[in-house]
Formats: structure tokens, C-alpha cells, sequence
């Protein structure tokens, strides 16, 4: 162990053998060979430690040749809760099945020909394409969960309202409240003002203003975050808008607008690169997060 370093965390880390994550600042060792941590405790042990991660089914560690599991979980709880999609589709299915029980109920005879026929109205495709933009993000964070142990929760109620919240991406150095968005066109954020106006900045998808849907975030992390602050829960919660089909520019790709990450350079990098020196623990926080904000 001759090339273990007592250092203080840079960033939010975790200790190979434990898999207990640190906050910024912390004494811990690093390895300079290896490229990576542990805690003072497991390092000052001085067991020669085999660490491989992660297992086949991604859910925990071997050590010393046998599975080990964070939190003693035993590998049995899901990094996944709630389908993606789930209630846009519902809701799609649900005005589809009503326009045609109106066709058929006016017209008995050609009724439900007239249904398959008839040009579908676009406050109604509009549900089909959010659940898409919805589904596919969602498989992205599936995967990108497996291979950081981080948790997803997908389709989540908010308390008191009709709406919901797309996603939300639990990780040890924050919580990510995620909004989908399957809308065509190149996303762009335009800046105005200067010396003698206020500055300010818009977001610009396939040439019409979508500064609303900073605004719905913004909205979203402050309930997210009020709600782990109700029991004593401190984490960094973050906004960020994930556009499936939307273009990007070629250079200066959006990456953030007023405090909301943008996917311009891919969903993973907007989570994975961002800084905070709050650490939580990833499993507890989810189960928190599952009671207070139920799957629709």
C-alpha cells in the first residue's frame, strides 16, 4: 500500500471497499496506481481486500470473493420504481377510446371506420409523443443507473395536483428532477441585455420560446426539495430538461439556463459532471422519495 495518499475529496466520493460516500473535504485515501479511494477506517484496517464492482447484476461488490451489498439490501431492492411514460400513455389511450366510442355511438354502421380514417387531433398525438420523449430518456437513466448505482424513479405524483414529475434520478452527490421533452427542432439559448439592461436568457427550441418549461422545473425541484427539507433531509436538488428528438448546435452546445441542466451534451454528462459537496446516501434517500412522491 506504499502508494496510498492521505488526501482531502475534491469531489463527492466513494470507498471501494464500504461503498460509504464522502463529501468534499473529507480525509480520505487514494491510490495513485489504482485511481482509487477508501476511508481511513477501511485503509487503516490493513486487510488486503479483493474489490471488483459491480457484480453481474449490477446491484453490489465482491469482497474478500463473496457479495456484498450497501445498506445489507442483499441486492433484493430495484434501482427502479414506476414505468415511464406511464400516465401520458394512459392519458393518450383514454381520449382515443373516447373519441371513437363518440364516432360509434353517432355513427353505429361506419363508426369505427370513420375512427381509423380520421386525422388524429394533435391535443391528443400530443400525449402519444410526450410518453415516447418520456420512455426513451427513461431507458437512458435506466442505464446509466445500472452501470453508476445510482436509482430512478419514473412518473411520479405530486401531492396536491394533477401534474407530475417525469423522472427523478437519485445519486450520491445529488438529486436530479428531470423533465422529458420530445419536440423537434434545434434548442438553443439566446442572452440579451448589457451595461444599461438587466441580463437575462431564453431558451429557444425549433425557433419558438420555451422559457416556460425552465420555469415548470424550477417549480418541480422546489417541491422535491421542500419535501426532503420537511424530514431533515439535505441534499443538492437539481432541475434539468432532457430532449429526446431535439437538435443541438454543432458548437456551444446548451448545457444550463437560470440554474436548469440542459442535455446538449448528453443527459449523463449533465448529471455525472455536476459539482456539489453534499453527499447522501443513495438508498435511503430513494425510499424517501417513493413514499412522498407515489407512482401514478
Amino acid at each position: 500500500m506504499s502508494d496510498w495518499k492521505l488526501i482531502k475529496a475534491k469531489r463527492v466520493s466513494t470507498c471501494e471497499v464500504c461503498q460509504e460516500v464522502f463529501a468534499i473535504g473529507t480525509d480520505i485515501f487514494w491510490s495513485r496506481s489504482k485511481g482509487t479511494i477508501r476511508c481511513t477506517r477501511d485503509h487503516e484496517s490493513g486487510l488486503n481486500l479483493e474489490v471488483k464492482r459491480p457484480l453481474d447484476d449490477g446491484a453490489g461488490i465482491i469482497v474478500n470473493g463473496k457479495p456484498w451489498f450497501p445498506d445489507e439490501s442483499q441486492g433484493t431492492e430495484s434501482k427502479i420504481d414506476g414505468i415511464a411514460g406511464g400516465s401520458s400513455k394512459a392519458e393518450y389511450e383514454r381520449r382515443r377510446t373516447k373519441e371513437k366510442e363518440g364516432l360509434t355511438s353517432k355513427f353505429p354502421r361506419i363508426g369505427n371506420a370513420l375512427f381509423y380514417l380520421k386525422k388524429e387531433p394533435q391535443s391528443t398525438k400530443a400525449w402519444s409523443e410526450g410518453s415516447l420523449g418520456e420512455i426513451q430518456i427513461g431507458k437512458e437513466l435506466e442505464e446509466i443507473a445500472g452501470r453508476l448505482h445510482y436509482r430512478v424513479l419514473h412518473d411520479r405524483k405530486i401531492p396536491g395536483s394533477s401534474a407530475n414529475i417525469d423522472h427523478i434520478l437519485v445519486a450520491p452527490h445529488g438529486i436530479f428532477v428531470i423533465d422529458a421533452k420530445n419536440y423537434s427542432g434545434e434548442v438553443r439559448i439566446k442572452s440579451e441585455g448589457g451595461l444599461l439592461t438587466a441580463y437575462r436568457e431564453s431558451l429557444w427550441v425549433g425557433g419558438r420560446n420555451q422559457t416556460k418549461l425552465v420555469e415548470g422545473v424550477k417549480k418541480q425541484v422546489q417541491i422535491v426539495a421542500d419535501a426532503l427539507s420537511k424530514i431533515s433531509i439535505e441534499a443538492s436538488v437539481v432541475g434539468a430538461l432532457a430532449f429526446y428528438k431535439a437538435e443541438f448546435p454543432l458548437f456551444f452546445k446548451p448545457t444550463e439556463i437560470n440554474g436548469v441542466l440542459i442535455n446538449g451534451k448528453g443527459i449523463e454528462r449533465s448529471v455525472t459532471e455536476y459539482q456539489s459537496n453534499i453527499a447522501i446516501n443513495v438508498d435511503t434517500v430513494f425510499a424517501h422519495l417513493k413514499k412522498l412522491f407515489p407512482s401514478k
